[in-house]
Protein backbone atom coordinates (compact mmCIF):
# COMPACT_ATOMS: atom_id res chain seq x y z
CA UNK A 1 0.00 0.00 0.00
CA UNK A 2 1.34 3.41 -0.95
CA UNK A 3 0.02 6.34 1.00
CA UNK A 4 -1.67 8.95 -1.17
CA UNK A 5 0.38 11.82 0.24
CA UNK A 6 3.57 10.01 -0.83
CA UNK A 7 2.48 10.01 -4.46
CA UNK A 8 1.66 13.70 -4.22
CA UNK A 9 5.03 14.54 -2.62
CA UNK A 10 6.93 12.60 -5.27
CA UNK A 11 5.14 14.41 -8.07
CA UNK A 12 4.06 13.05 -11.42
CA UNK A 13 7.48 12.81 -13.04
CA UNK A 14 9.09 10.81 -10.22
CA UNK A 15 6.08 8.65 -9.39
CA UNK A 16 5.65 7.83 -13.07
CA UNK A 17 9.02 6.08 -13.08
CA UNK A 18 7.62 3.40 -10.81
CA UNK A 19 4.46 3.24 -12.89
CA UNK A 20 6.40 2.76 -16.12
CA UNK A 21 8.45 -0.01 -14.56
CA UNK A 22 5.32 -1.72 -13.32
CA UNK A 23 3.73 -1.39 -16.74
CA UNK A 24 6.20 -3.88 -18.18
CA UNK A 25 4.62 -6.65 -16.13
CA UNK A 26 1.10 -5.29 -15.91
CA UNK A 27 0.02 -1.71 -15.34
CA UNK A 28 -0.83 0.03 -12.09
CA UNK A 29 -4.22 1.27 -11.04
CA UNK A 30 -4.79 3.53 -8.07
CA UNK A 31 -7.85 3.00 -5.91
CA UNK A 32 -8.72 5.51 -3.20
CA UNK A 33 -10.06 4.00 -0.01
CA UNK A 34 -11.02 5.56 3.33
CA UNK A 35 -8.09 5.95 5.67
CA UNK A 36 -6.50 8.04 8.36
CA UNK A 37 -4.37 11.19 8.07
CA UNK A 38 -5.38 12.97 4.86
CA UNK A 39 -8.51 10.90 4.27
CA UNK A 40 -7.32 8.44 1.70
CA UNK A 41 -4.70 5.95 0.64
CA UNK A 42 -3.67 4.56 -2.72
CA UNK A 43 -3.56 0.84 -3.36
CA UNK A 44 -1.43 -0.19 -6.30
CA UNK A 45 -3.18 -3.05 -8.06
CA UNK A 46 -1.55 -4.98 -10.94
CA UNK A 47 -3.84 -5.00 -13.99
CA UNK A 48 -3.46 -5.77 -17.66
CA UNK A 49 -2.49 -2.48 -19.34
CA UNK A 50 -4.05 -0.92 -22.38
CA UNK A 51 -1.74 -0.20 -25.31
CA UNK A 52 -1.30 2.95 -27.39
CA UNK A 53 0.52 4.15 -30.46
CA UNK A 54 1.41 7.84 -30.65
CA UNK A 55 2.51 10.39 -33.23
CA UNK A 56 4.00 13.70 -32.09
CA UNK A 57 3.79 16.54 -34.60
CA UNK A 58 6.39 19.14 -33.58
CA UNK A 59 7.32 22.54 -34.98
CA UNK A 60 11.03 22.06 -35.68
CA UNK A 61 12.02 25.41 -37.13
CA UNK A 62 15.37 26.82 -36.02
CA UNK A 63 13.81 28.53 -33.01
CA UNK A 64 12.82 25.10 -31.73
CA UNK A 65 16.43 24.37 -30.79
CA UNK A 66 15.53 26.02 -27.48
CA UNK A 67 12.31 24.00 -27.27
CA UNK A 68 13.87 20.55 -27.64
CA UNK A 69 14.02 19.92 -23.91
CA UNK A 70 10.46 21.15 -23.40
CA UNK A 71 9.15 18.96 -26.21
CA UNK A 72 10.85 15.88 -24.76
CA UNK A 73 9.64 16.83 -21.28
CA UNK A 74 6.01 17.05 -22.41
CA UNK A 75 6.24 13.67 -24.12
CA UNK A 76 7.90 11.96 -21.15
CA UNK A 77 5.47 13.45 -18.64
CA UNK A 78 2.47 12.50 -20.76
CA UNK A 79 3.73 8.94 -21.05
CA UNK A 80 4.16 8.87 -17.29
CA UNK A 81 0.61 10.12 -16.83
CA UNK A 82 -0.67 7.48 -19.22
CA UNK A 83 1.20 4.76 -17.35
CA UNK A 84 -0.38 5.90 -14.10
CA UNK A 85 -3.77 5.66 -15.82
CA UNK A 86 -3.08 2.15 -17.12
CA UNK A 87 -1.92 2.84 -20.70
CA UNK A 88 1.45 1.82 -22.12
CA UNK A 89 2.70 3.64 -25.23
CA UNK A 90 4.19 0.85 -27.32
CA UNK A 91 5.37 3.00 -30.23
CA UNK A 92 5.76 6.73 -30.74
CA UNK A 93 7.33 8.77 -33.51
CA UNK A 94 8.02 12.41 -34.36
CA UNK A 95 6.78 14.19 -37.47
CA UNK A 96 7.84 17.78 -38.23
CA UNK A 97 4.86 20.12 -38.38
CA UNK A 98 6.29 21.76 -41.51
CA UNK A 99 8.81 20.89 -44.19
CA UNK A 100 10.81 17.79 -44.86
CA UNK A 101 13.78 16.48 -46.82
CA UNK A 102 13.33 15.87 -50.53
CA UNK A 103 10.05 17.83 -50.54
CA UNK A 104 7.99 15.35 -48.60
CA UNK A 105 7.03 14.89 -44.94
CA UNK A 106 8.79 12.05 -43.13
CA UNK A 107 9.04 10.56 -39.67
CA UNK A 108 12.32 11.84 -38.21
CA UNK A 109 12.54 9.83 -34.97
CA UNK A 110 10.76 6.97 -33.30
CA UNK A 111 11.05 4.33 -30.63
CA UNK A 112 11.45 1.44 -30.17
CA UNK A 113 14.19 1.45 -32.78
CA UNK A 114 17.80 0.30 -32.87
CA UNK A 115 19.34 3.76 -33.21
CA UNK A 116 16.68 5.97 -31.61
CA UNK A 117 18.93 7.62 -29.01
CA UNK A 118 17.84 10.44 -26.70
CA UNK A 119 14.90 12.42 -28.05
CA UNK A 120 15.94 15.80 -26.67
CA UNK A 121 19.45 15.42 -28.08
CA UNK A 122 18.00 14.44 -31.46
CA UNK A 123 15.52 17.31 -31.78
CA UNK A 124 18.12 20.07 -31.45
CA UNK A 125 20.13 19.12 -34.56
CA UNK A 126 16.93 18.48 -36.51
CA UNK A 127 15.72 21.99 -35.71
CA UNK A 128 19.05 23.64 -36.45
CA UNK A 129 19.22 21.95 -39.88
CA UNK A 130 16.78 24.48 -41.34
CA UNK A 131 14.89 21.76 -43.22
CA UNK A 132 11.76 22.31 -41.17
CA UNK A 133 11.56 26.12 -41.00
CA UNK A 134 8.47 26.35 -43.16
CA UNK A 135 6.03 24.35 -45.25
CA UNK A 136 7.03 22.38 -48.30
CA UNK A 137 7.10 24.20 -51.64
CA UNK A 138 3.61 25.04 -52.80
CA UNK A 139 2.01 24.09 -49.46
CA UNK A 140 -0.08 26.62 -47.54
CA UNK A 141 -2.12 24.38 -45.22
CA UNK A 142 -1.25 24.18 -41.53
CA UNK A 143 -1.85 20.44 -41.21
CA UNK A 144 -0.52 19.29 -44.58
CA UNK A 145 2.32 17.18 -43.16
CA UNK A 146 0.01 15.41 -40.73
CA UNK A 147 -2.65 14.72 -43.35
CA UNK A 148 -0.11 13.26 -45.77
CA UNK A 149 1.68 11.07 -43.22
CA UNK A 150 -1.45 9.90 -41.41
CA UNK A 151 -2.73 8.43 -44.64
CA UNK A 152 0.51 6.54 -45.27
CA UNK A 153 1.59 5.19 -41.88
CA UNK A 154 1.04 1.72 -43.28
CA UNK A 155 4.29 2.27 -45.21
CA UNK A 156 6.15 5.07 -43.36
CA UNK A 157 9.61 4.15 -42.07
CA UNK A 158 12.13 5.83 -39.78
CA UNK A 159 15.41 7.28 -41.13
CA UNK A 160 17.99 4.60 -41.99
CA UNK A 161 20.37 5.74 -39.23
CA UNK A 162 17.64 5.05 -36.66
CA UNK A 163 16.10 1.96 -38.22
CA UNK A 164 18.36 0.19 -40.76
CA UNK A 165 15.53 -2.11 -41.87
CA UNK A 166 13.74 0.05 -44.44
CA UNK A 167 11.57 -2.79 -45.68
CA UNK A 168 9.23 -2.68 -42.69
CA UNK A 169 6.99 0.25 -41.66
CA UNK A 170 7.62 1.69 -38.21
CA UNK A 171 4.10 1.28 -36.86
CA UNK A 172 2.58 -2.12 -36.27
CA UNK A 173 -1.09 -3.07 -36.47
CA UNK A 174 -3.55 -0.99 -34.39
CA UNK A 175 -3.58 -1.27 -30.60
CA UNK A 176 -6.20 0.10 -28.19
CA UNK A 177 -5.86 3.79 -29.10
CA UNK A 178 -3.96 6.07 -31.48
CA UNK A 179 -2.79 9.38 -30.04
CA UNK A 180 -1.77 12.39 -32.13
CA UNK A 181 -0.21 15.31 -30.25
CA UNK A 182 0.55 18.49 -32.18
CA UNK A 183 2.70 21.13 -30.47
CA UNK A 184 2.57 24.55 -32.14
CA UNK A 185 4.59 27.32 -30.43
CA UNK A 186 4.39 29.96 -33.18
CA UNK A 187 1.75 31.56 -35.39
CA UNK A 188 -0.35 29.29 -37.62
CA UNK A 189 -0.03 29.42 -41.39
CA UNK A 190 -3.72 30.22 -41.82
CA UNK A 191 -7.09 30.18 -40.08
CA UNK A 192 -9.22 27.06 -39.99
CA UNK A 193 -11.77 28.40 -42.47
CA UNK A 194 -9.27 29.91 -44.91
CA UNK A 195 -9.03 28.37 -48.37
CA UNK A 196 -5.26 28.24 -47.82
CA UNK A 197 -5.78 25.69 -45.05
CA UNK A 198 -7.77 23.22 -47.14
CA UNK A 199 -6.37 19.71 -47.44
CA UNK A 200 -6.84 18.03 -50.79
CA UNK A 201 -9.79 20.30 -51.48
CA UNK A 202 -11.40 19.52 -48.11
CA UNK A 203 -11.68 21.62 -44.99
CA UNK A 204 -9.42 20.38 -42.15
CA UNK A 205 -12.53 19.39 -40.21
CA UNK A 206 -13.80 17.24 -43.07
CA UNK A 207 -10.34 15.82 -43.77
CA UNK A 208 -9.83 14.69 -40.16
CA UNK A 209 -13.36 13.39 -39.69
CA UNK A 210 -13.78 11.23 -42.79
CA UNK A 211 -14.84 7.69 -41.91
CA UNK A 212 -15.27 4.35 -43.60
CA UNK A 213 -18.65 2.69 -43.86
CA UNK A 214 -18.13 0.98 -40.51
CA UNK A 215 -17.18 4.15 -38.64
CA UNK A 216 -13.38 3.95 -38.73
CA UNK A 217 -10.91 6.76 -39.40
CA UNK A 218 -10.55 6.81 -43.17
CA UNK A 219 -7.76 9.40 -43.05
CA UNK A 220 -5.55 7.25 -40.79
CA UNK A 221 -3.92 4.14 -42.25
CA UNK A 222 -1.69 1.69 -40.41
CA UNK A 223 -0.52 -1.81 -41.28
CA UNK A 224 -3.56 -4.03 -40.99
CA UNK A 225 -6.13 -1.24 -41.04
CA UNK A 226 -7.19 1.78 -39.02
CA UNK A 227 -8.95 2.70 -35.77
CA UNK A 228 -12.59 3.26 -34.85
CA UNK A 229 -13.19 7.01 -34.54
CA UNK A 230 -13.66 6.71 -30.77
CA UNK A 231 -10.15 5.26 -30.48
CA UNK A 232 -8.37 8.17 -32.17
CA UNK A 233 -7.41 11.02 -29.85
CA UNK A 234 -5.99 14.34 -31.08
CA UNK A 235 -4.37 16.80 -28.68
CA UNK A 236 -3.25 20.28 -29.71
CA UNK A 237 -0.77 21.95 -27.35
CA UNK A 238 -0.44 25.48 -28.64
CA UNK A 239 0.10 29.11 -27.87
CA UNK A 240 -2.98 31.31 -27.76
CA UNK A 241 -4.94 32.12 -30.89
CA UNK A 242 -6.91 35.09 -32.23
CA UNK A 243 -6.93 37.60 -29.42
CA UNK A 244 -3.90 37.66 -27.14
CA UNK A 245 -1.07 39.99 -28.11
CA UNK A 246 2.57 38.99 -27.83
CA UNK A 247 3.05 41.40 -24.92
CA UNK A 248 0.11 40.00 -23.00
CA UNK A 249 1.15 36.42 -23.71
CA UNK A 250 4.70 37.04 -22.55
CA UNK A 251 3.47 38.57 -19.31
CA UNK A 252 0.97 35.77 -18.69
CA UNK A 253 3.36 32.93 -19.45
CA UNK A 254 6.31 34.55 -17.68
CA UNK A 255 4.29 34.86 -14.48
CA UNK A 256 3.59 31.12 -14.27
CA UNK A 257 5.54 29.18 -11.67
CA UNK A 258 8.09 26.91 -13.27
CA UNK A 259 7.76 28.39 -16.75
CA UNK A 260 11.15 28.36 -18.55
CA UNK A 261 11.72 32.07 -19.19
CA UNK A 262 14.06 31.34 -22.10
CA UNK A 263 11.09 30.13 -24.13
CA UNK A 264 9.62 33.64 -24.27
CA UNK A 265 12.02 34.43 -27.11
CA UNK A 266 10.88 31.51 -29.29
CA UNK A 267 7.11 31.31 -28.81
CA UNK A 268 4.40 33.64 -30.05
CA UNK A 269 0.61 33.81 -30.18
CA UNK A 270 -1.22 33.31 -33.45
CA UNK A 271 -3.52 35.99 -34.87
CA UNK A 272 -5.36 33.22 -36.71
CA UNK A 273 -7.51 30.65 -34.96
CA UNK A 274 -6.84 27.12 -36.12
CA UNK A 275 -6.32 24.48 -33.45
CA UNK A 276 -8.81 25.86 -30.94
CA UNK A 277 -11.51 25.83 -33.59
CA UNK A 278 -10.40 22.48 -35.03
CA UNK A 279 -10.62 20.75 -31.64
CA UNK A 280 -14.07 22.20 -31.06
CA UNK A 281 -15.40 21.22 -34.48
CA UNK A 282 -14.00 17.70 -34.34
CA UNK A 283 -15.57 17.28 -30.92
CA UNK A 284 -18.95 18.29 -32.29
CA UNK A 285 -18.66 15.45 -34.81
CA UNK A 286 -17.94 12.86 -32.15
CA UNK A 287 -14.15 12.76 -32.47
CA UNK A 288 -11.90 12.95 -29.44
CA UNK A 289 -9.94 16.19 -29.67
CA UNK A 290 -8.86 18.89 -27.25
CA UNK A 291 -6.49 21.80 -26.94
CA UNK A 292 -4.09 22.60 -24.08
CA UNK A 293 -2.24 25.86 -23.51
CA UNK A 294 1.47 25.45 -24.22
CA UNK A 295 2.62 27.83 -21.50
CA UNK A 296 0.59 26.05 -18.85
CA UNK A 297 1.77 22.66 -20.06
CA UNK A 298 5.49 23.47 -19.70
CA UNK A 299 4.99 25.28 -16.38
CA UNK A 300 4.36 23.84 -12.92
CA UNK A 301 0.70 23.60 -13.90
CA UNK A 302 1.58 21.01 -16.52
CA UNK A 303 1.79 17.99 -14.24
CA UNK A 304 -1.86 18.19 -13.23
CA UNK A 305 -2.97 19.07 -16.77
CA UNK A 306 -1.14 16.08 -18.24
CA UNK A 307 -2.28 13.77 -15.46
CA UNK A 308 -5.91 14.64 -16.22
CA UNK A 309 -5.27 14.29 -19.96
CA UNK A 310 -3.77 10.85 -19.39
CA UNK A 311 -6.87 9.81 -17.49
CA UNK A 312 -9.14 11.00 -20.31
CA UNK A 313 -7.09 9.15 -22.93
CA UNK A 314 -7.17 5.99 -20.81
CA UNK A 315 -10.94 6.24 -20.53
CA UNK A 316 -11.23 6.57 -24.30
CA UNK A 317 -8.97 3.56 -24.82
CA UNK A 318 -11.13 1.41 -22.59
CA UNK A 319 -14.47 2.22 -24.20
Amino acid sequence: MIHRSLALRLGLAAFATAALAAASIGCVRTIKVPGECDGGSVIVVPTEPLHAQALYVLDLDRGAVNLAGSYAGIINRLHGALALAGVVVDQHAVLPLYGGPQDKPVLVWGTPAEGAGDLSATLGPLASSGRYDGPLAGITAESSNLALIAGSLDAATLPPDISPDQSRPFYSTPKDIFLIVTIAPTRRLCALTDDACRLGGMSPVDAFSSTTGDGRAQWLKLPGGTYPKKRVYQVFITTSEAGETATVMRARCGSMAGFPKGLLDVIEPSPDSYYVALAAELGKQGWRAERLDLCETVSALGDDALKMLGARIAQAASQ
